[in-house]
């Protein structure tokens, strides 16, 4: 299992993947897999994990820096509900025109800018959750129901 995401902006395309490869949790091994990006006979595509913060944050109008922040939060997102994917991650900006990426990065689990990225995703969602809309049904906290 793999994790890989590529975005298609107005500025150009960003990748990112992780660069773990394993035989299972307790065989884990790290490699590069920035080099290949086609499907193939062999290989299966599919989408679940990370996609949620992609659909609601997509779109062609994003900075390729905003768009390697958003592919980093996919791959977050993934690696919570899965145990085969982590970092490292590698991201690539290719800018649109150009005839190679402008920035490579590989981004270990403590790396500063990775840490900074989740923990300020992670306060981000906490707030958003405790900031949804009570129900009709639910007593306020001052006890008083609205009826």
């Amino acid at each position: 299992m793999t994790y890989c995401v590529g975005l298609l902006l107005d500025q150009g395309l960003v990748m990112a993947c992780d660069s773990r490869t394993n035989a299972g949790v307790d065989h884990i091994s790290s490699y590069s897999k920035m080099h290949l990006f086609q499907p193939s006979p062999d290989r299966y595509f599919e989408s679940k994990f990370g996609k949620s913060s992609l659909d609601r944050f997509a779109r062609c109008g994003l900075s390729l820096e905003e768009g390697a922040r958003l592919c980093l939060v996919s791959l977050e997102s993934t690696a919570r509900a899965n145990l085969t994917v982590a970092p490292p991650y590698e991201v690539v900006l290719c800018p649109r025109d150009w005839m190679g990426p402008s920035h490579r990065l590989r981004l270990d689990v403590d790396d500063p800018d990775l840490v900074a990225l989740s923990q300020s995703w992670d306060e981000g969602q906490r707030r958003a959750f405790a900031m949804l809309p009570s129900f009709s049904w639910e007593v306020p906290a001052d006890g008083n129901q609205v009826v």
